[in-house]
């Protein structure tokens, strides 16, 4: 399941406890596929940043992120943010609940 489905489910209000928890455990999943995904990111992006050839770190750091790797990089960063709001609300709701 991607993120905007999960964000558009867990917007409902009536949600049962159970079904709380089944979204957090898939919160905490796609977070640690998200974080694997972004150390590979990360280390194509130090590899790349050694061999552009461009003189200045901020030089290069402007190629990567305007690379297609260096995009998909900007996304896992923010999904990883949205994740991280959306597990701390579902937490929430689920120990209200209790």
């Amino acid at each position: 399941m991607d993120i905007k489905t999960l964000i558009t489910e867990i917007k409902e209000a009536n949600l049962t406890k159970d079904k709380l928890e089944e979204y957090s455990s898939m919160l905490d999943i796609l977070c640690a596929e998200l974080e694997l995904e972004l150390a590979d990111s990360e280390k194509a992006e130090a590899m790349f940043l050694a061999n552009c050839g461009e003189k200045t770190r901020a030089g290069a750091t402007t190629l990567w992120e305007a690379s297609d790797a260096g995009q998909k990089e900007i996304t896992l960063k923010r999904q990883l943010r949205a994740i991280s709001k959306l597990s701390s609300s579902v937490k929430t709701r689920i120990y209200q609940r209790l």
